[in-house]
């Protein structure tokens, strides 16, 4: 009975981590901005909610951070905490995605570790916090399923387990700050809720990549060479959830991503397509485009698919 309770009280989302109203004035780093406070009501209709500056944490809960906590090394803990749930919310659907979210999370309670050593309970206040909808709740219970029974990597000692992000890193700024090639421009930061209403969400330019994402890109990256990867993993990503609908669509998006891989594996000769496995996490980031996304698995399941060789031309110009 106290589950069930928990549960409707999580669906309404009317929780006190959905109501965070941050005191003035508060002690930021400097040059750190605060994202707005999100609307309540929109924040909580998908499983990622709102966030507006694209670091990887609900706004609300960035808000809730540093509006309760002034001491950097905790702040510190709680945004990578923060992360980690984020991303193992939205990124997590198969036994393999267990295991690279496992070592977010490792790598998140060793910093916890390094900063006070041992573990507080830090990271159940944000367990608290993100999932504070029915949506997240499920969504966290179907993860933790797919974690059950598998044995997991640990992070060798000899890696830094704090991401060392400095809270200004995530906030989109204004493009003329950022190193751009001569004569391009980015396109505007588009409104959160507008581009969160449709799959496709707002490509200004109609460049074949949402608007976010290439902001994000670019603003995150700074090497021609990982942006080139990038914008075409995210071009093969949105045309796949725009277009698949059929089974012939599947042999198209997966030339299309063998293409894209491919670029990666030939930039940087991994056999892992890390930058790949980064811009999905971005760009399914709703509920509808999760479920397009499963939609498209599930089409493409029992085909059979050829090895492609595009002989050092795989990447679009």
């Amino acid at each position: 009975m106290r589950i069930k309770t928990l549960l409707i009280t999580a669906a309404t989302c009317l929780m006190l981590s959905g109501c965070i109203n941050p005191p003035k004035p508060l002690n930021l780093p400097n040059g750190y901005v605060l994202p707005p406070m999100p609307d309540s009501t929109e924040n909580c209709k998908t499983i990622g909610g709102i966030d507006s500056n694209n670091n990887g944490v609900r706004d609300d809960i960035e808000i809730w951070i540093y509006s309760d906590y002034e001491r950097e090394d905790e702040r510190e803990v709680l945004m990578q905490l923060s992360r980690y749930y984020q991303t193992n919310l939205l990124t997590v659907w198969t036994k393999k995605d267990t295991h690279t979210v496992g070592i977010i999370l490792e790598r998140a309670l060793k910093c916890e570790v390094k900063h006070f050593g041992w573990h507080t309970n830090l990271y159940k206040k944000v367990s608290s916090k993100t999932h504070n909808t029915l949506l997240r709740v499920n969504r966290y219970k179907e993860t933790n399923r797919l974690a059950g029974g598998e044995v997991f990597d640990s992070v060798p000692n000899d890696v830094e387990p704090c991401d060392k992000i400095m809270p200004v890193r995530g906030i989109i700024i204004e493009p003329k700050s950022l190193i751009l090639p001569s004569g391009y421009a980015l396109p505007p930061i588009p409104d959160s809720t507008e581009n969160s209403k449709t799959i496709g969400g707002i490509d200004s330019n109609n460049n074949g990549v949402r608007d976010d994402i290439e902001i994000w890109i670019y603003k995150d990256y700074e090497r021609e060479d990982e942006r080139k990867v990038l914008m075409q993993h995210a071009r093969y990503i949105q045309w796949r959830l725009l277009n698949v609908n059929s089974k012939k669509d599947v042999h198209i998006a997966w030339e299309k991503m063998s293409r894209a891989v491919d670029c990666e594996r030939e930039h940087f000769n991994s056999p892992h397509s890390i930058l790949y496995e980064k811009v999905e996490s971005k760009m399914y980031n709703t509920l509808m485009r999760v479920t397009k996304h499963k939609e498209a698995d599930r089409l493409a399941g029992g085909e059979v698919y050829p090895l492609l060789d595009f002989k050092g031309k795989s990447c679009e110009k």
